[in-house]
């Protein structure tokens, strides 16, 4: 283990540090061997744990392990402020000394980039786990607009009951909350995001044919991904690599086969 890198973890929506320790031997979930203990081996880690961690869609009984859904959720708008977000993880991390490698899944991608580009002299790789894309980026415009328009109304009493009804395990309430943090996060990302301070790797899913992690990609929004990919490497072909699943889960990290090769490339980065 290198004491002179520290992977910053930042989850996707509804993912502890316990989803981070699973993975997938002949479709079975094993915890011995996983994604964040092959990271230990080569550095410290960092898990970023939200008030907003907890929440997740997923309660199906029969795969406890992956479904972990949790009742003691409690977060407001300022939880939101991707500014209050990143000075609080720096001012944990700031006496490191060494650097810092940041891994960000699904929503995570939106306070990794924030905080890459505002301590990129800290920073010296992004790696990307099926990122959710932003602003300008979005797949599907009507959508986007409308979930900032919904943030913009958002109050704390909003959430709050919101909060209530996902206790009592009402999944409606669970999808809306979602959306509010989703919203929340992307209305604070640069509206043109061309230049990439720190070295970026994207492992994008092109198709998702498994639970969990959302429905089939039809052939538009798989374009549309590539578009987006390739958008970023043009106007960072220095900085900006990407690398194509085809077929996996929106977890790649619990899949073996997936997950070695974003292992062994933060490996080829780091060494």
């Amino acid at each position: 283990m290198s004491d002179k890198i520290l992977f910053i973890i930042f989850p996707g929506f509804g993912s502890t540090i316990k989803h981070f320790r699973l993975n997938d031997v002949n479709g079975k979930f094993n915890t011995n061997s996983n994604f964040l203990s092959e990271l230990k081996k080569m550095g410290k880690i960092y898990f970023v744990n939200q008030n907003y961690n907890n929440i997740s869609y997923y309660d199906n009984n029969e795969k406890e392990e992956q479904y972990l859904f949790k009742k003691n959720i409690n977060f407001t708008l300022k939880d939101l402020n991707m500014e209050n977000i990143c000075s609080k993880i720096y001012n944990d991390v700031k006496n490191f000394n060494g650097k810092y490698v940041l891994i960000g899944h699904s929503i995570g991608s939106f306070p990794l980039y924030y905080f890459s580009q505002k301590y990129s002299s800290k920073c010296i790789y992004n790696f990307l786990i099926d990122g959710t894309n932003w602003g300008p980026f979005y797949i599907n415009k009507k959508i986007h607009n409308k979930l900032i328009k919904d943030c913009n109304k958002t109050t704390n009493e909003n959430i709050q009951k919101l909060i209530n009804e996902v206790k009592q395990y009402n999944s409606t309430a669970i999808y809306k909350l979602n959306n509010i943090i989703g919203g929340c996060l992307e209305k604070q990302m640069p509206v043109k995001a061309k230049k990439i301070k720190v070295t970026t790797y994207s492992f994008r899913n092109l198709q998702i044919n498994e639970d969990p992690g959302g429905s089939k990609h039809s052939k538009k929004e798989i374009q549309e991904y590539i578009n987006i990919e390739n958008y970023f490497y043009k106007n960072n072909p220095n900085k900006y690599n990407t690398l194509y699943f085809i077929n996996k889960t929106h977890f790649p990290h619990w899949n073996k086969e997936s997950r070695n090769i974003i292992l062994d490339t933060i490996k080829c980065c780091v060494k």
